[in-house]
Parts: C-alpha cells; sequence; structure tokens
C-alpha cells in the first residue's frame, strides 16, 4: 500500500521535475523570510508575532494555488505557475479558513498546552485532551485541500467535515500517511526544504486521498460490497484496471 502510493507520487515528481523544485524553491524563500523577521523582530514579541500572522496567511493562500497546480499533476495533466496562480484566487476562502486553523492550533501548542501543562494537577487533564485534539486536527488537514480539490463546490465547512470523515472511516491509513509526513518533513528539514520538499508532501496527500477516494468509487459502482471490509490491495486492483480501461 505504501510502496503503491510513493511510487506514483515519485512517477508524478519525475514527470513534473522542474515545477517541482520550482514550488520547493518558492516555499524554502518562505522560510527564509521567516528566519529574517525573526532576526531582526525576535526581540519585539508584537511586531515578530503580527508579520509570522501575515506571513502565515500569504503562504496558506500561496499553498492553497500550490495544491491546484499539484492537483492536475495527479491527473496526468502539467499544472505549473498559472495553475498555481489560478488555484489562489479560485480557493481564497479555503485557504483562510485553513488559516485560521493553523494560527488556533500555533496558540495551542506554543502558549495553551505549555501553560495548562505547567499549572499541573486538574490542569493536566485539558492539557492531554487538547494535545489529542490538535494530532487529529493535524491528521485531518492532511485531507483538507485534497478534498477541495476534488469537490470545489463545497464549503470550508463541509470540506472540513468530509476531512474529518475520511479520517476515521480510514484511521489506520491517516495513521501511516501522518508517520510519512513526519518522516519526509525531518528530511525537508536536513536538505532545507529543497528535497523532498513542501511539494512532495502535498503530492503524498493529494495522491493518498485519490486513493482513498477509489473506497468510496469503489462502492458505489459495487452496491453489493457494502458492510464488508475492502482491503486497500483490492481497492488498488480496482485503479489499475480503471488506468488499463482508460
Amino acid at each position: 500500500m505504501v510502496g503503491y502510493l510513493l511510487k506514483k507520487v515519485f512517477a508524478n515528481v519525475w514527470n513534473n521535475i522542474v515545477p517541482f523544485f520550482i514550488f520547493n524553491i518558492f516555499s524554502i524563500l518562505f522560510g527564509i523570510i521567516f528566519l529574517y523577521n525573526f532576526y531582526l523582530f525576535g526581540q519585539n514579541a508584537a511586531v515578530f508575532l503580527f508579520l509570522l500572522f501575515v506571513l502565515m496567511f500569504i503562504y496558506t493562500v500561496y499553498d492553497s494555488g500550490q495544491f491546484n497546480a499539484i492537483y492536475e499533476w495527479t491527473q496526468g495533466r502539467r499544472g505549473s505557475i498559472n495553475e498555481l496562480a489560478i488555484g489562489c484566487k479560485r480557493n481564497f476562502r479555503h485557504a483562510a479558513f485553513l488559516y485560521l486553523l493553523r494560527v488556533l492550533m500555533l496558540i495551542l501548542v506554543s502558549y495553551i498546552i505549555p501553560s495548562a501543562k505547567s499549572l499541573g494537577g486538574f490542569m493536566l487533564i485539558p492539557a492531554f485532551i487538547l494535545s489529542w485534539v490538535v494530532i487529529f486536527v493535524s491528521m485531518a488537514l492532511n485531507y483538507y485541500m485534497p478534498l477541495y480539490q476534488e469537490v470545489s463546490s463545497d464549503s470550508s465547512f463541509v470540506t472540513t467535515k468530509k476531512s474529518f470523515i475520511v479520517l476515521f472511516d480510514n484511521f489506520g491509513f491517516s495513521f501511516i500517511l501522518a508517520l510519512l509526513n513526519t518522516v519526509f518533513s525531518i528530511l525537508s528539514l536536513v536538505t532545507l526544504g529543497l528535497i523532498p520538499g513542501a511539494s512532495f508532501l502535498q503530492l503524498m496527500n493529494m495522491e493518498a486521498t485519490e486513493i482513498l477516494m477509489l473506497k468510496y468509487d469503489y462502492l458505489k459502482n459495487h452496491p453489493e460490497a457494502a458492510g464488508r471490509k475492502i482491503s486497500m490491495s483490492e481497492l488498488i486492483a480496482y485503479e489499475i484496471d480503471k488506468e488499463n480501461y482508460l
């Protein structure tokens, strides 16, 4: 299963190698701006946080546009700068909602949860609960923009709801995907964001969502399978049959 996912991801990277590196370089530039902001205003918390939140918003909008280009890759089309620009405009509302979620999680992780833990005693309970909330939200957000690319007519709340449905309906796979995101994020830090980089993570989440959508596509075309457990190997075989048919 993981092998099939990574095979599809690497194949798309190879087929779109030039825009892949261009997008990664764009993401690196955002990282450089963040570090420069910290260098200049690290001692001035108000200015640093204000610029940080502005940078997060700009990056989230850019991130949503890049998903549009990467979605084109998964459909066998050439997604480049033009699709990125189109995506930034079309996905703006979803990006704004995603930004609010990211800010909320940042506040929880950097301030509220540590503060609750430092108080000890009874406050360890809400700290524990909020920690798991952050984990589950982070896992669900791996599907947020990919699901919106699949159905762009959905509202932000509908896409968020679908993200959690997909998460808990496919928790084992979602857990593996979260681990892969963690591993490749660490590798990206080692290479300063160049390889595999943000584009690779987005592509992996997009392909993972595409694979999971096979389950619902399969059930739609095979209603007799409703109620029984469908193996991922069965879905992959179904996808291969579809690709050969097309």
